[in-house]
């Protein structure tokens, strides 16, 4: 099997709740909010991981005021100079409903996949957000269920 070999950076851009730093067992002093805060740059807060192309960039100390760093020039300047980097920028952002930071987020990027938890997501708030990500311009490119058993994956595919 041949494998792709793109340079991936994952971030953690849910300036609110970040947690993707636990998935790693690293620290979360340095991030995301320390470069749109322009504190640090770009190479002080990314880390290798052990997945071979993968980096990382924490989510760093949670700011006062998360929507505006995410929307503002210095996240446009990081996205640039990533995009220079990286061949994919892969961000792991807040739930959709409860912010309006991933509609800010998803504005910029390529394409945005959805994730929802089964049993926990209504079909009528999924398709509630599926409305918000593309009044916000999201190129939804899929939804990824989690959660779900193999009984009742049978019932969302097509025989």
């Amino acid at each position: 099997m041949r494998r792709l070999a793109k340079k991936v950076i994952l971030i953690d851009a849910d300036l609110r709740k970040p947690s993707v730093h636990l998935t790693f067992r690293v620290h979360n002093g340095k991030g995301l909010s320390n470069v749109l805060g322009k504190q640090n740059g770009v190479t002080q807060v990314v880390m290798d991981t052990n997945i071979e192309n993968l980096t990382f960039m924490p989510a760093g100390p949670i700011p006062v005021n998360p929507s505006e760093l995410l929307a503002s020039k210095t996240m446009e300047a990081m996205l640039a100079e990533l995009t220079q980097r990286y061949e994919m920028i892969i961000f792991d952002c807040t739930p959709v409903l409860t912010q309006m930071d991933a509609k800010i987020v998803t504005a910029i990027c390529d394409g945005t996949l959805l994730v929802v938890e089964y049993g926990k997501s209504k079909r009528n708030m999924a398709k509630k957000v599926k409305e918000e990500l593309v009044h916000a311009r999201a190129n939804l490119v899929g939804v990824v269920m989690t959660k779900i058993k193999k009984k009742d994956a049978k019932n969302f595919f097509f025989q």
